[in-house]
């Protein structure tokens, strides 16, 4: 039976209605985090024969204990107040997949991304934090200060070690950088160079002090630099932080911007990274810049997307390997039962059900292979889960390491 395409008068009514259903779909996963924490923490399941939500959640959803727990703690993060059935305002628009990459964020990093950056730039953000907390704090103050030169404030010194890492972008800035003073048109240059699509997080790391983020949104909104181990900020207006960018090299001659970059800094600019002393990089999280194309251009005569390589999927932290799918991609219908979002169930425990008319595979045992890739993910969640001081969530999960243990060790 054959049926007709709903019709839009405009791209606006149709961007705003598919903006409508994700946002349905992320609610609906906060408001299971709801569902199960009144299971856990209320009588409900009294006289259902259940020992606990754990096993009301296997038994009847096919929810192992991580996945239960990535659920509450979405909503324990997410929720208003963190624990209701409404999603946070200010988490509008981010989708599932994006909100699970950034539970390993701290909440004040979290909430100053924007909605606009994609699932890949969230989870590099999330692999700089976790690459950085690996460092202890005993280790970052027995590095070696910086050699800088003279006396520089906070935002010199990242700017400093910023154009070391870059030397394109100190060779492209060089005239601006040169410049006595602020002008006007510096702010749209410099966005042009380091944030070419409008917006950037780039992380530098500064010895004996840790690794910042430096996050640009444009030239309306001030620059925000986060040193990602204290979560300290520090704001800066365009034209402090272009007087500041220019200070760095004040009575510099940077008419030849090679020659001066190895002046400043000691070494050839040339250098190739593989033969380079191993210096910290900053890192760049940025989305690509768009292609401009006359409407009237022929098909033919258009320059070719250049296609980005994705980055290869990995399973997001506790939970066994997902199915191929990616779960921000699947329309989530509103039926009654969780069987009916297969994106959410682990891909390595098929459940026996009848999910739209089909049946699925009853569930297997796990191999010992797969039990000590879980365990190895259950240890590293649980980590997380103590560092932010989720420490119910971090007694769930040990729970279920303890589980696997047990049926390794016969």
């Amino acid at each position: 039976m054959e049926t007709e395409m709903a019709v839009y008068t405009s791209y606006e009514k149709f961007r705003d209605d598919l903006k409508q259903e994700l946002e349905k779909q992320v609610e609906g996963f906060v408001r299971i985090g709801y569902k199960l924490k009144l299971a856990r923490d209320t009588q409900i399941l009294k006289g259902s024969g259940y020992r606990d939500y754990h096993e009301f959640a296997w038994e009847e959803h096919r929810l192992d204990r991580s996945v239960t727990s990535r659920y509450i703690s979405i909503n324990d993060r997410y929720s208003v107040g963190g624990n209701s059935e409404e999603l946070k305002p200010e988490y509008q628009g981010y989708g599932y997949t994006k909100l699970a990459e950034m539970l390993s964020i701290p909440d004040a990093i979290a909430e100053k991304l924007d909605p606009s950056m994609s699932k890949t730039e969230i989870r590099q953000i999330a692999g700089e934090i976790k690459e950085e907390h690996r460092i202890t704090d005993l280790e970052v103050m027995m590095e070696e200060q910086q050699e800088e030169p003279g006396e520089l404030t906070f935002i010199q010194q990242v700017l400093y070690q910023y154009f070391r890492d870059q030397r394109e972008s100190f060779r492209e800035l060089a005239p601006i950088l040169g410049g006595l003073e602020y002008a006007a048109g510096d702010p749209e240059k410099i966005m042009d160079i380091m944030a070419p699509a409008g917006t950037a997080v780039i992380f530098v790391r500064l010895k004996g002090i840790g690794k910042i983020m430096m996050h640009l949104k444009g030239t309306e909104q001030d620059i925000q630099l986060q040193n990602t181990r204290t979560m300290e900020t520090v704001a800066s207006g365009w034209t402090e932080f272009c007087g500041e960018m220019k200070g760095i090299f004040s009575g510099r001659d940077l008419t030849d911007p090679e020659k001066a970059w190895e002046d400043i800094y000691q070494e050839p600019f040339g250098e190739k990274p593989e033969k380079a002393e191993k210096k910290p990089k900053a890192k760049v999280v940025v989305p690509p810049k768009k292609e401009k194309i006359a409407p009237a251009q022929k098909e033919s005569e258009k320059p070719a997307r250049e296609e980005k390589q994705p980055e290869p999927e990995a399973p997001l932290p506790a939970e066994p390997q997902q199915k191929e799918e990616d779960p921000e991609k699947i329309q989530i219908p509103g039926q009654d039962t969780i069987l009916n979002y297969p994106e959410c169930l682990p891909g390595d425990w098929p459940t026996k059900a009848r999910v739209d008319g089909e049946t699925v595979p009853a569930a297997v045992e796990k191999t010992p292979e797969e039990r000590r890739k879980d365990c190895m993910l259950l240890t590293e969640e649980i980590g997380k889960e103590l560092k932010w001081g989720s420490y119910r969530a971090a007694l769930e999960l040990a729970k279920e390491l303890m589980e696997h243990l047990e049926v390794m060790a016969r």
